[in-house]
């Protein structure tokens, strides 16, 4: 059963570092399930965020400002890091473009990774709402222990 991973989500460092987590996690009970969100792991953070990455750089080039070489022309920022420009008028249609190019979903012929395998590798709550369209076996209607908010 493949899993779908959305461009936006790649973009999120809280996506990334819980992935992160997974795949050095020592937790699995078996080395199967290891292997497989080991699998699962690299199939997302190398190969479909380096497509992303590469897809990105394409679309930002259609409308930003490029250099002799047709590389992006980088200018420093007030705090000293590098910046691409858009070209001016153009920044509407680029707004548009990116939102579109960030959600797109793309297919990891990879198997899900059921939450119970999951429960000793230290996930904070926002990392599993991170993952969660990588886990299997998630019935939120269900809460053993509800959390209860005194006022």
């Amino acid at each position: 059963m493949p899993v779908s991973v959305k461009f936006d989500d790649l973009r999120d460092p809280t996506y990334r570092n819980a992935l992160r987590k997974l795949g050095n996690c020592m937790c699995f009970e078996s080395t199967k399930v290891a292997y497989d969100v080991g699998r699962l792991v690299k199939a997302i953070l190398k190969d479909e965020f380096q497509t992303m990455v590469e897809l990105e750089e394409q679309l930002v080039k259609k409308y930003a400002e490029l250099d002799d070489k047709g590389n992006l022309a980088l200018f420093d920022t007030e705090n000293g890091q590098k910046q691409y420009k858009i070209l001016d008028g153009k920044e509407e249609e680029f707004a548009a473009a990116r939102k579109e190019f960030y959600s797109t979903v793309v297919t990891v012929e990879k198997n899900p990774i059921a939450l119970r395998h999951v429960e000793e590798a230290g996930l904070s709550p926002m990392e599993l709402v991170a993952l969660e369209p990588l886990l299997t076996d998630v019935d939120l209607r269900i809460v053993e222990n509800p959390v209860t908010l005194e006022k």
